[in-house]
């Protein structure tokens, strides 16, 4: 609890331990019979001290909202979105590819350049779903890229190095082209 509330009555405290104790128990920190003994001890006293040193161990809720708030950043960045429907989508430039793209083209295009790349992670996942649509992925000569994308009435060009490189980031591309065209080219960046 903040050094300030040592300045609040006696029943401000007690008010906000108790508080503080019941999310524990929500929150599985506590066991309920912990909870009740505690509970007690700060109903009974009228010592701020003691009051304050109920909750020392005990994560705030502050603190806990932060770290879920941290959580939930990474996962975000983990993830992204690209979908094209009726329409056409490029991303290329120097961008952070997350560790799962979720590609998705329906009667559309996209082209995916990772050429200018900076990788955080060593592999990345590209989930793909095209309907009627076309998909461009434009790699770097070194990259490895593993296609697993099933093909029904569709046209797969795979022209990226088939030799794997276990000291070079990997894209994994899963998922199906239908009634599409999915092309994945090895090209260098362009000299300015």
């Amino acid at each position: 609890m903040s050094p300030e509330w040592k300045d609040r009555p006696v029943k401000y405290l007690r008010d906000k331990v108790v508080d503080q104790l019941k999310f524990n128990l929500a929150k599985n920190h506590l066991e309920v019979d912990e909870f009740e003994q505690l509970v007690n001890i700060a109903l009974s006293t009228q010592s701020k001290s003691e009051l304050l040193s109920l909750t020392n161990d005990l994560p705030t809720k502050d603190e806990i909202d932060i770290k879920n708030q941290e959580l939930e950043l990474e996962a975000h960045r983990n993830k992204d979105s690209l979908i094209s429907i009726l329409s056409d989508l490029k991303r290329k430039g120097n961008w952070v590819p997350p560790k799962h793209l979720r590609v998705v083209t329906v009667l559309g295009a996209a082209e995916i350049d990772f050429r200018e790349v900076s990788f955080d992670s060593d592999l990345t996942y590209i989930s793909l779903v095209c309907w009627f649509g076309e998909v461009n992925i434009i790699v770097p000569p070194g990259i490895n890229v593993i296609s697993n994308v099933k093909n029904i009435v569709a046209d797969i060009d795979n022209r990226s190095q088939r030799r794997i490189n276990p000291d070079s980031p990997t894209i994994v591309i899963e998922g199906e082209v239908i009634f599409g065209e999915l092309t994945i080219k090895e090209k260098a960046i362009k000299k300015k």
